[in-house]
């Protein structure tokens, strides 16, 4: 029986190395808007940290700097899985989002306003199909432990809510989140 689980765990872990490999090769067919040689990538804020166990194999944050133009895992809780969750589902274009508010209403991070005679009836978020408003909630719950200004945010959240409600409402956090990725994709486009 233990024989049979070790042999499926190598075929599954040989079919992710496989998908790696995909995917690194689809990264490399995107046109640079960044040439890594003369303007080097900053280093890495996740020193000395291991890595996530769904990491890829490859260099996956130098990939993601030469596509975008931008580094993304410089802002705190945003990781390299974030952002390629975040560049596959949006893309690399911003000017469909007009402003920040915009691209939050759309991610459906902030609050409804459904309002009838006058009276408030609901004020909870939409369902929204796509990927990106769990991955920017996920990256606002790693700002717990953050020495930063977001995490500072995140954790006078907590103590005014409580910890089951911020754990809940991680809305306000990952709005901030989401309005600093959308700034810098903005300028040097």
């Amino acid at each position: 029986m233990l024989q049979q689980e070790l042999h499926l765990y190598e075929v599954f872990q040989g079919q992710i190395a496989a998908c790696d490999v995909q995917i690194e090769q689809c990264l490399s067919q995107f046109a640079d808007r960044v040439d890594v040689s003369t303007t080097p990538l900053p280093p890495a804020k996740r020193q000395g940290k291991k890595q996530p166990g769904d990491a890829p194999d490859f260099d996956l944050r130098t990939h993601l700097y030469r596509i975008s133009g931008v580094d993304f895992t410089q802002i705190n809780g945003v990781g390299v899985l974030t952002v390629l969750t975040l560049l596959s589902e949006l893309g690399l274009d911003p000017s469909r989002f007009p402003t920040s508010k915009h691209f939050v209403s759309w991610l459906g991070l902030c609050p409804g306003s459904r309002i009838t005679g006058g009276k408030s009836k609901s004020s909870k978020t939409r369902q929204v199909a796509n990927r990106v408003p769990t991955a920017l909630r996920m990256a606002a719950q790693t700002l717990v432990r953050s020495h930063s200004a977001l995490g500072a945010f995140y954790r006078r959240l907590q103590a005014r809510l409580g910890d089951p409600k911020a754990i809940l409402q991680r809305q306000p956090t990952s709005w901030l989140v989401s309005s600093i990725i959308f700034g810098p994709q903005v300028a040097p486009m």
